[in-house]
């Protein structure tokens, strides 16, 4: 199943070619509606298709923030101002909200799988690694357990489950990091692998707090 809005991705892959390939506390500011073209003309668009990096799972960021593996499928046309863990960070500004996806090569059954995210804040190449909010997948019934197998006499999952596919992503750890890697998809891929949906198809207003 394909997503509903490919613009944003086609118009990625027209400008860069396809191609084929070989913590801190993060929250946001209230939403507001801009024009797409002003809130996207700063960003920079991945096309490292080589670049393997680490989606993080972050329990001090609010909302997805996709980096530099992730690609823009569609922009809400909103956007938001995201602030640091410190109160003298400035504040980056108008960070467009965008519909995201990215790929995941899945071990257990030899394929590619096409991760979604709606609702996220695009950073693209600014950011090396991405932050991945555990309640906005909760949210969408998908289990997230971040205790290491080495800490609960491996009872723990330490992975995320999502039930509508029966399918369990395992996290790594990178120091006391749990993530995911995370690679550009191509266009081939976009157009062909499997589709799973992490986050529900809705507007994040100010349902998740900084912890």
């Amino acid at each position: 199943m394909h997503p509903p809005n490919l613009g944003e991705a086609l118009q990625h892959y027209k400008t860069q070619g396809d191609k084929q390939r070989d913590q801190g506390g993060l929250y946001s500011g209230n939403r507001h509606q801009t024009r797409s073209t002003s809130a996207n003309q700063c960003i920079i668009r991945p096309m490292d298709y080589q670049a393997c990096c680490q989606a993080e799972m972050d329990t001090r960021a609010d909302t997805i923030c996709a980096g530099k593996t992730f690609i823009m499928l569609e922009d809400t046309g909103r956007v938001c101002d995201v602030r640091g863990f410190h109160g003298q960070f400035e504040p980056l500004k108008g960070i467009p909200i965008t519909t995201c996806t990215m790929a995941y090569d899945y071990a257990k059954l030899q394929e590619t799988l096409i991760l979604m995210f709606y609702e996220c804040l695009y950073f693209g190449g600014d950011m090396e690694n991405s932050h991945i909010c555990p309640n906005q997948l909760h949210d969408n019934e998908v289990t997230v357990d971040l205790c290491p197998k080495q800490y609960s006499h491996r009872k723990s999952l330490h992975g995320i489950h999502i039930p509508k596919e029966d399918i369990i992503l395992p996290l790594e750890l990178f120091g006391c990091i749990s993530y995911f890697p995370s690679q550009l998809l191509t266009l081939q891929e976009l157009m062909g692998c499997h589709y799973i949906y992490l986050t529900k198809e809705k507007r994040v207003g100010s349902i998740f707090i900084l912890l």
